[in-house]
């Protein structure tokens, strides 16, 4: 009796030990059966001839790792086993004797002749196809927007089927799944279930990676998607807050950032089984672009005001501060925009500054006529002919911004004396005048302080006038 063991045309000799397993049943996400396979494995002992040593025998065996083959059990002439395999792991036993001997263990799975066929012929053990939404902005104002990724992959097989020839192996078997479901899922009117009458397309990339060994393909597509009532190549990340302080003032502030979109890419539909491999990628050109389109027709001080509260609403007269950012690299402007209702300078220009007013009227003075017995008191008469003299006093105090240097058109401008420093005259003549409005406007009026301070060092002006009035008699 003479039992052999081959397997794409090599004799195993010494015989090694054989088990054998039969895989019922491999199944997708979708819980449907792929196949059933028969799993062999070989353990056995490389013994090298003289003088060559074990050399020879254990390339022999190493070249079978990840090869197809026919495996062959027989007894004389006839076959016990018989099938078609892949030789899917080989391992070398580090105790062994390196010059005499080397134990193994080698793994054969068969090549199935079940399992699911597409109308190109190719299988697939396994299969991947997950779509994931991640939600960028829900707003009334700019729409609903999503970024979308899908995942389509699968593990191709190697089968033998004389009804479903193969192209080129397992990558070429998981690439054809993936080629069919971009052909089912990228239509004219849908992309992967969303319909292009429902939401526009931007920022489409694409990009796939292969396994040889493991035979799997896989491809990730992402894209962000706008309700198709929005359709415009951008969105405005917006952000609003609102302060109030004690006195019931508002300050609002108004940030947020442009984030261009590209409209160039265009969804694979399918897949050259020629090429090594995909990437797709949008334009560099356009989102930029579009970021600014939708930037200069965005008026912050519109969003300001739909979320003023006060009776004095901030205005765009009261811009407090302001800040844009260009980013052309990643296609985005940001901003940010303070408004508030607090009141503005007095003085034109003024980076800050007060009025002080303080006013004691005239009184009548009071005279006292003393009677005896009186158990009232005395008797008090207010005189009508004589006034205690009234004080009034106006105090201002303003900073104001230093130029970095005098034109000389402007010369006549700044008072004498002070031609080389930053006080014009028209700041001096309102700040007199300002002052002057709140003079006493009846009766005996004259001034008792006149006094101005012109601090060159922080820029400030310090005016105070004092009247004396009283009624005419």
């Amino acid at each position: 009796m003479s039992i052999t063991l081959e397997f794409d045309q090599h004799s195993f000799v010494p015989r090694p030990l054989i088990s054998i397993d039969t895989v019922e049943t491999t199944q997708d996400g979708n819980q449907n059966e792929l196949y059933k396979i028969r799993k062999i494995t070989l353990n056995g002992t490389a013994v090298g001839d003289c003088p060559s040593g074990l050399s020879i025998e254990l390339d022999n065996i190493y070249q079978l790792y990840n090869t197809t083959g026919e495996f062959k059990f027989a007894n004389q002439n006839t076959d016990i086993i018989k099938f078609d395999a892949r030789v899917s792991d080989l391992k070398f036993d580090e105790d062994s004797n390196l010059v005499n001997f080397v134990n193994y263990s080698l793994i054969l799975e068969e090549l199935p002749t079940t399992g699911i066929l597409f109308n190109t012929g190719e299988l697939v053990s396994s299969t991947t196809n997950v779509l994931t939404l991640e939600p960028i902005q829900s707003d009334e104002k700019y729409g609903d927007i999503y970024k979308a990724t899908q995942r389509i992959g699968a593990v191709g097989l190697d089968m033998k089927n004389p009804s479903a020839p193969l192209s080129s192996g397992l990558v070429a078997n998981a690439k054809a799944y993936v080629d069919q479901i971009l052909k089912e899922e990228v239509t004219p009117t849908k992309k992967f279930g969303f319909l292009d009458n429902e939401y526009a397309f931007f920022n489409i990339q694409a990009f796939d990676e292969f396994d040889e060994f493991a035979g799997s393909y896989n491809m990730t597509i992402s894209w962000i998607m706008k309700d198709i009532s929005e359709p415009e190549p951008y969105y405005n990340n917006e952000k609003i807050t609102v302060n109030k302080n004690k006195d019931g003032q508002e300050s609002i502030d108004v940030a947020g950032i442009f984030v261009g979109l590209s409209e160039r890419s265009l969804f694979p539909t399918g897949i050259d089984l020629t090429s090594s491999g995909l990437e797709l990628t949008f334009a560099s050109g356009d989102y930029y672009q579009n970021a600014v389109s939708g930037y200069d027709n965005y008026d912050p001080n519109v969003s300001a005001q739909s979320y003023a509260t006060g009776q004095n609403p901030p205005t765009t007269t009261r811009v407090v501060k302001s800040q844009v950012g260009h980013n052309p690299y990643q296609g985005t402007i940001s901003y940010s925009f303070t408004y508030d209702n607090y009141p503005t300078s007095i003085i034109t220009d003024a980076i800050s500054d007060s009025l002080t007013i303080t006013d004691k009227e005239p009184q009548p003075k009071i005279d006292t006529i003393r009677v005896l017995g009186r158990r009232q008191g005395p008797i008090v008469k207010a005189s009508v002919i004589e006034y205690e003299v009234g004080v009034k006093t106006v105090s201002y105090e303003g900073i104001f911004p230093r130029d970095s240097g005098i034109n000389p058109a402007d010369q006549e401008h700044y008072p004498s004396g002070l031609k080389k420093y930053s006080f014009k005259q028209k700041t001096i003549e309102d700040i007199n005048n300002k002052i002057e409005s709140y003079k006493p406007t009846e009766g005996n009026v004259s001034i008792v302080e006149d006094k101005q301070d012109l601090n060159l060092t922080s820029n400030k002006v310090t005016r105070t006038i004092t009247w004396h009035y009283a009624p005419c008699q």
